[in-house]
């Protein structure tokens, strides 16, 4: 592959020429840091860095403790009610959007029942609902039974076109699982919008997860969206919230 300098990328051919040779430069890291050892965390940013570098989409992950609101707001983005909102855990698994001209939910299961099921956006709380007796007490904790890995939704959404992608995470405090489920996927994402609450802002919990799991995996793009502003009750709540 004849070499492309970094200054003159000004053609599609360009960019992708020195995307392979970013990928190729990428693998060598992975493979020389496996020999020589080095920690777990900087194994897996190389391997963050080499996802953002090689996808053809960005990805905007949206995190937060558990009924923070993340799904309510994600509905206001897509102007409908697609995604269950409730009182009660919903999000079991990650969710995708993704823009497509006919919206509909594709339900990818676990290898061990296989293959996926798509379904109207419509029919998509039938799925990613927990229903009662979903939560398993064991020696290991709490955890949820469920046989879908995730949810892939197409929307005709604006926002997601040029290959922009939103995911609804679980909740971060409720289960153990969720929380690993919601872990694993941020190695994927290039953006992250932390859904906090007004009327307990920034918890303990929230503030570990910003530090440990986002800064320290060198994201550049955070965002913060307070919610349940309607239940401020004055303008000292709000400055407050502000400082």
């Amino acid at each position: 592959m004849e070499s492309v300098k970094m200054d003159t990328v000004q053609t599609y051919h360009d960019f992708h020429q020195v995307k392979e040779l970013l990928v190729g430069i990428l693998d060598t890291l992975e493979e020389s840091s496996l020999e020589l050892g080095i920690s777990d965390v900087a194994q897996t940013n190389l391997g963050r860095v080499r996802h953002i570098v090689s996808e053809d989409v960005f990805r905007v992950v949206f995190v937060g403790g558990f009924s923070r609101g993340k799904s309510t707001l994600v509905n206001a983005l897509l102007g409908r009610n697609v995604l269950p909102a409730k009182l009660t855990p919903t999000t079991a698994v990650i969710t995708t959007i993704q823009y497509g001209e006919v919206p509909r939910a594709t339900i990818h299961f676990k290898s061990n029942h296989g293959g996926t099921k798509t379904v109207p956006v419509e029919e998509l709380h039938n799925y990613v609902v927990i229903p009662r007796g979903g939560r398993t007490e064991d020696a290991f904790g709490s955890r949820i039974d469920t046989v879908i890995e995730r949810v892939d939704i197409e929307y005709p959404l604006d926002l997601c076109h040029n290959g922009v992608q939103l995911v609804d995470s679980p909740g971060l405090e409720d289960n153990d699982t969720r929380q690993r489920i919601t872990l694993q996927f941020l190695n994927q994402s290039d953006a992250a919008v932390v859904v906090l609450s007004c009327q307990q802002l920034l918890t303990l919990e929230e503030e570990r997860f910003i530090k440990a799991e986002l800064l320290s995996r060198g994201f550049e793009h955070i965002f913060y969206v307070v919610n349940f502003a309607d239940e401020l009750s004055g303008p000292e709540d709000e400055e407050e919230i502000m400082w």
